[in-house]
């Protein structure tokens, strides 16, 4: 199948991947969360760059150049209709309710049906590490190209030496070529005999060893045949996938890497602020590209305008998911041109206020402030749509291993519950209310689906290895 390669996505050209948001995040942390009124759209620089790339600019006003504004909110407004009616101060009266919460398996179905894979981008191998490839990776000539030597000694045809043995050798008119490992076969030879089953006498070559056809011999092809699959199309390319490639002569890969937006909203509260950055690294180590995050303050005509300056693949808005007079983003979304809430409400826990929206093509996700609960949205739900952009084979569990307690859940609830890895077994975390503290400990994570109420101490579970996290 041809895959149409798009070389010059959101009017940039095609280059590394940009693997962390901003230069100094892992040493110090990410910039502060910040858009500028007006001013144009910038680009994170590249922070984890692969082999061969060069200095790059850092953008205007990004970094420690200089603290990055954040805008002043405008005066607010009567917002009509079935979300918010304003009043002063106090007086806000709340309108909105959830009314149900849509099942996790029918939130998954919308995204397989609205959304779409990105445009596929060429990317040196060195780049695509961590990407997901949007054509197979094939060997494209034998490898070796022709018969090489595996072992050092001698090269004959194996038909010349049938039967020979130390007390019945055979005698050659011609010592044999000498090779060496990795030297080309001689033509007419397809055998290596090892250095002391030849020797020279009474002026005859004397063959005391026999040797079967292709015994100490690489064929062509050994390594990789043309045309075979190295890796398939929606899977992640691997460090060792990338030297498989590498060995077979291959120097780029097709790979599809989402861009997103992440608006955190909320006037630079501090829990909103903490679990943006979170999401932020969570973005990135799934392999997606990440625009420059900003902070918002909690009124609808901002987050609509930022909506609608967005080019991203998928936008992620963190607080104001709620029903409280000061959860604005549904409102926002409401205001933006061409929107559609699909979902507002799913039956996850944590999580239960997170929203699926749709701005023209891109989704939104919109995620609760509260750390726990972003991130279980994030996982159920926002790597679904991470992974549909990119193209990605839908993700199994990383690892089984026993339970250490016993795990519990509502019928109807899909939810997810963190894991702590210690002594070959999962250790569960606290269902609920987990704060960031104790969120640290997670090492993975486990879906309990809705038609279950849980799982006995010791049952096999299949964990997920949070992105980014250790290796197991």
């Amino acid at each position: 199948m041809m895959v149409e390669i798009d070389r010059a996505r959101h009017g940039r050209t095609i280059g590394p991947p940009r693997r962390a948001v901003q230069p100094g995040w892992r040493e110090g942390g990410p910039p502060e969360f910040g858009l500028v009124p007006g001013a144009p759209r910038t680009r994170i620089a590249p922070g984890s760059a692969g082999p061969g790339d060069g200095p790059r600019e850092r953008p205007a006003g990004s970094g420690s150049e200089s603290p990055v504004q954040v805008s002043k909110p405008p005066a607010r407004r009567h917002v009509e209709g079935s979300a918010f009616r304003l009043g002063r101060g106090r007086e806000t009266i709340l309108t909105r309710r959830i009314l149900s919460l849509t099942p996790l398996d029918a939130i998954l179905e919308r995204i397989r049906a609205r959304v779409a894979p990105v445009a596929a981008e060429a990317a040196l191998i060195g780049h695509a590490v961590g990407l997901v490839l949007a054509a197979p990776l094939r060997v494209p000539a034998n490898v070796p190209t022709r018969a090489l030597a595996a072992v050092d000694g001698w090269a004959v045809a194996a038909d010349m030496v049938v039967g020979a043995g130390p007390g019945a050798p055979v005698f050659l008119a011609e010592r044999p070529a000498a090779v060496e490992i990795g030297d080309a076969m001689p033509d007419g030879t397809d055998a290596v005999l090892p250095p002391e089953a030849v020797a020279e006498v009474a002026g005859f070559v004397e063959i005391s060893a026999a040797a079967g056809a292709g015994e100490g011999v690489r064929p062509a092809g050994f390594d990789g045949e043309v045309g075979a699959v190295v890796l398939a199309a929606g899977r992640r390319l691997t460090p060792l996938a990338a030297a498989a490639a590498r060995s077979v002569g291959l120097v780029e890969a097709v790979v599809r890497r989402p861009y997103v937006r992440i608006l955190v909203i909320g006037d630079g509260l501090e829990p909103q602020d903490v679990t943006g950055r979170l999401i932020a690294d969570l973005v990135v180590a799934r392999g997606a590209e990440l625009d420059r995050p900003a902070a918002l303050a909690d009124d609808p005509a901002v987050i609509a305008g930022a909506l609608a300056e967005s080019v991203a693949d998928l936008i992620i808005t963190v607080g104001g998911s709620g029903v409280g007079t000061t959860d604005r983003t549904l409102d926002g979304i409401g205001l933006a041109a061409a929107s559609e809430v699909l979902a507002h409400g799913i039956a996850i826990a944590p999580g239960e206020t997170t929203a699926l929206a749709m701005i023209g093509d891109a989704p939104v996700l919109v995620l609760p402030g509260r750390p726990d609960a972003a991130l279980a949205g994030f996982l159920l739900v926002g790597l679904p749509l991470i992974d549909r952009l990119a193209g990605a084979d839908p993700a199994l569990p990383d690892l089984g291993l026993p339970l250490a307690g016993k795990v519990s859940s509502a019928l109807g609830m899909t939810e997810l519950r963190f894991m702590a890895l210690e002594n070959g077994q999962a250790v569960p975390l606290a269902a609920s209310g987990l704060p960031l503290g104790r969120l640290g400990r997670a090492d993975g994570y486990l879906v309990v689906p809705a038609r279950s109420e849980g799982f006995p101490v010791g049952a096999l579970a299949g964990i997920y290895r949070l992105p980014g996290g250790r290796s197991w």
